[in-house]
């Protein structure tokens, strides 16, 4: 497991039920092949989207523009964040995690995605799009950006 340390401005407390966190999550091949499809059009830029879990497995992606148009950061417009809420609580499952790409990096957690990151109970996906394409997933860890297993 990869552990890096998230910068002393961004440390956050969190609750005691975050030892309850999953350390796996399955993506299903097919949402993977959606997420990194969304993530190679948006180039120069980042691109960005939700995800929308039911228990351990995400069960769709929500591609989004970026409010951002950059490309070394993201904002997931709040029109298209309110669409998925709205969709995902209908179906039964929980709005529970986004993703965005790394236009010319590593699927890793960068500092300015570990200051934005402030959902403690949420799956982070990256996509590094430098070389062949890959998908890495985080979460918010005391003090820490833990990597989590990513399953099919």
């Amino acid at each position: 497991m990869t552990r890096v340390a998230r910068p002393a401005a961004t440390q956050i407390a969190c609750p005691p039920s975050w030892t309850m966190t999953r350390p796996v999550v399955h993506l299903p091949d097919d949402l993977r092949h959606e997420i990194i499809d969304h993530c190679v059009a948006g180039l120069p830029n980042e691109a960005c989207g939700l995800l929308a879990l039911h228990g351990d497995r995400v069960v769709k992606a929500y591609p989004t523009g970026n409010s951002d148009a950059s490309a070394v950061s993201y904002t997931v417009p709040v029109q298209e964040h309110y669409q998925a809420l709205t969709d995902a609580e209908s179906n039964g499952w929980r709005l529970g995690g986004v993703f965005h790409s790394h236009p010319r990096g590593s699927a890793r957690m960068s500092s300015l995605d570990m200051e934005r990151a402030v959902e403690p109970d949420w799956v982070y996906l990256v996509v590094g799009l430098e070389g062949e394409p890959e998908i890495r997933a985080w979460r918010l860890g005391r003090h820490v950006v833990d990597e989590i297993d990513l399953s099919s």
